[in-house]
């Protein structure tokens, strides 16, 4: 298995448990009470097929995972600025969002145009 495609299928898992987050954050909003119950359900959705997407890619993923990586810089690049800005601490998940987002949509442009890294 190629490292590229090593690299999408763990962070495929971290979408699956993403996912499990918010479909349990949906079903029980005491769970995470930060967000609304719909935002959950929507994120469970997404992070699920956003996994398929990096496991198996699909026509117009993509574009899809570029809207997704947009929205997560904005959305945990707020919180992690927040965090450190108002509350004076690290908000480590959103570090992690940040972090891996750009470099997983990176993988998946490069998929999409057929292009294969050399091997060491």
């Amino acid at each position: 298995m190629k490292r590229d495609t090593l690299a999408l299928r763990v962070v495929a898992v971290f979408l699956l448990g993403a996912g499990l987050y918010h479909l349990v954050g949906a079903l029980a909003p005491t769970f995470a009470p930060r967000l609304p119950t719909w935002r959950h359900g929507l994120f469970a959705a997404v992070d699920l097929v956003a996994a398929v997407g990096l496991w198996r890619d699909f026509r117009g993923f993509s574009l899809l995972f570029a809207v997704l990586t947009a929205q997560q810089l904005w959305s945990h690049g707020g919180d992690l600025l927040r965090a450190a800005t108002v509350h004076h601490r690290l908000d480590a998940l959103s570090l992690v969002v940040v972090l891996l987002m750009p470099g997983a949509l990176a993988l998946v442009l490069r998929r999409a145009r057929g292009h294969t890294p050399p091997t060491v």
